[in-house]
């Protein structure tokens, strides 16, 4: 439990006047109502309640590696950002700390508190001497001072060390969703950290349909059907908020000869880690019912849903160009609607006519007996024209041809993917946006039980060795999913969602053995022999699918499993495709 902190100021002499205390009482009060002016930047008052281990174990981990990396860290930031870092260092440091022969740890330098030229030139030719580093804190990224300083010292140290490298020395701490520095934290691969804003503060006014001659009290609560029947309306998977993250008052009053209540205050306190690995939305369904009264709230003003989207983290999987990763379906599955979908993130875009695999099912028809390779989709990138045409995602669907993604993909940037076959009309969608659109040329699609999904490059060559695709959140449905219903719930589905055949998060696994196939299956025969293999496994969520597994061309072959990895889509797109 929080308790308040007093200072004892009785023996200093110092005397403060009732006024005055009142003023700082009455002050205090209003900051921790979310009541006053800036009300929406006050993430900072809950953070030492609200920051998880897991997030201060990360803040650790990123000092410990910037102290291995540079003897000079330049911290750029202006105002609070700029003051709030020093005050703290000054307070917590040897005030000696320079005159010491030995030093343990970085010096921490700041950049971006002022415009001068001579500083910013002085602090480069300064540096030119020290392996160096940078913290970045700014909300928005385009503020003028540190704005400039982070662009020097940005280019300061991709000249140095390249760019991979320079994503190893670089912080950012900013919004945790919008701004221009997270959007380039998000580009670069840069590790990031919010300060909070407040979560979010609303106010809410209950009104009537005609004024009574009395005063007329309410009752303010959280009513659980209200989110069931949003959900149902919606095609959403939102659930319910803790208590812990939320205050707001039970009462209002609409008085006598007026229609509408004083303001009700709604308070959201930020996510915790762990609630944004879950990916789920998280809502508040508040109703507003009057005591003792036949009379109602005006429906439709009776009952809202206020939700707290995550920051969603999740473990990873990264393969590489010559390993992939493969589900397996308990059964061959004959359907005549079915979805797909994934979160994906590719390390590169490939400028040339190399073509690496994204995901591809088997499908099969049967003639005399024997099981023949016919429908089914495959994605893939890089036989699309080549160039800035390379990050078009090509496709095919039932044997039936190439069809062309209009939407680019980004290197290092998460991309929400779904294929979905509506009674045999596919539309392949990236980030809720329609990259093409195909018929599949037969009423039902029978998948092939033993290749189930393959990630990544199925030839396992080895010719993509640098390159490697990230992978979260796979899903296989018997239904064909909504545009709605893929764009509500991108960063996690209940595992008993109607319809869901297979889901593997890929967020764990296990060591353990596998049977596979003891080559590439060119057509499918029932006796296609098997070798057993050590390999990763990752359970379905369902229970109803197998383990995936990683195949590797090798035991040397690279894998690579990434915990605390922020999986938000990371842009939009603009219908433009760059030619």
């Amino acid at each position: 439990m929080m308790k308040n902190v007093k200072l004892d100021i009785a023996k200093t002499g110092i005397e403060i006047s009732a006024d005055i205390e009142a003023k700082a009482q009455a002050a205090n009060a209003l900051l921790h109502s979310g009541k006053g002016a800036g009300n929406d930047f006050l993430g900072w008052v809950h953070l030492p309640s609200s920051i998880s281990e897991n997030e201060i174990d990360a803040i650790r981990k990123e000092a410990a590696k910037l102290r291995s990396k540079a003897d000079v860290v330049v911290c750029i930031g202006i105002g609070g950002s700029y003051l709030g870092a020093k005050a703290v260092l000054e307070a917590m440091s040897d005030p000696f700390k320079l005159l010491h022969k030995e030093q343990k740890d970085p010096t921490v330098i700041f950049a971006g508190q002022n415009i001068s030229e001579d500083y910013t030139a002085e602090l480069l030719a300064a540096l030119k001497e020290h392996s160096i580093a940078a913290i970045v804190i700014s909300k928005s990224g385009t503020t003028t001072e540190p704005a400039i300083a982070f662009r020097l010292i940005k280019a300061e140290i991709e000249k140095r060390y390249g760019k991979k490298e320079a994503a190893e020395r670089i912080v950012a701490i900013t919004d945790k969703a919008r701004g221009a520095l997270k959007t380039l934290a998000t580009q670069e691969g840069y590790p990031t950290f919010v300060i909070p804003d407040d979560g979010s503060v609303y106010t809410v006014t209950p009104r009537i349909s005609k004024p009574l001659g009395r005063d007329l009290k309410l009752t303010v609560y959280v009513d659980e059907k209200a989110l069931d029947e949003y959900n149902k309306q919606n095609n959403t998977s939102y659930t319910l908020l803790p208590n812990t993250n939320y205050e707001f008052e039970s009462s209002a009053v609409i008085p006598a000869g007026k229609v509408v209540s004083n303001p009700v205050t709604i308070t959201l306190h930020p996510l915790t880690t762990e609630q944004n690995k879950t990916g789920f939305v998280h809502a508040l369904p508040i109703a507003v019912k009057a005591e003792g009264e036949a009379m109602q709230v005006l429906e439709g003003a009776d009952a809202f849903v206020l939700a707290a989207t995550p920051v969603p983290y999740s473990n990873v999987v990264e393969i590489t160009g010559n390993s992939y990763l493969q589900t397996r379906f308990a059964e061959d599955y004959k359907l005549s609607s079915w979805t797909f979908e994934t979160l994906f993130n590719p390390s590169q875009i490939y400028p040339g006519n190399t073509t690496t695999w994204l995901a591809s099912a088997i499908g099969y028809y049967e003639q005399g007996g024997t099981k023949i390779i016919q429908d089914g989709f495959m994605l893939r990138l890089g036989d699309s024209g080549g160039g800035t045409k390379n990050s078009l995602i090509n496709g095919m669907v039932s044997r039936s041809g190439k069809q062309i993604s209009s939407i680019p993909l980004q290197s290092n940037i998460w991309h929400h993917i779904a294929i979905v076959c509506d009674e045999g009309d596919i539309t392949l969608y990236v980030n809720g946006n329609v990259g093409y659109t195909a018929k599949s040329g037969y009423a039902a699609t029978q998948f092939y039980a033993l290749n189930g999904i393959r990630f990544g490059n199925e030839s396992a060559s080895g010719n993509l060795g640098s390159l490697r695709y990230r992978y979260c959140q796979v899903r296989f449905w018997s239904v064909a999913r909504s545009v709605e219903e893929l764009n509500n719930n991108r960063y996690a589905v209940p595992a008993d969602t109607p319809g869901l055949l297979g889901y593997w998060k890929l967020n764990e696994y296990t060591e353990g053995k596998a049977m596979v196939p003891g080559s590439s299956v060119k057509c499918i025969e029932e006796d296609t022999p098997m070798t057993e293999t050590e390999t990763y496994l990752f359970k379905d969520a369902t229970g109803k699918q197998p383990d995936a597994l990683i195949h590797r061309a090798s035991a040397n072959t690279p894998y690579i499993f990434t915990p605390d990895k922020r999986i938000e889509v990371g842009y939009t797109w603009d219908g433009v495709l760059a030619q």
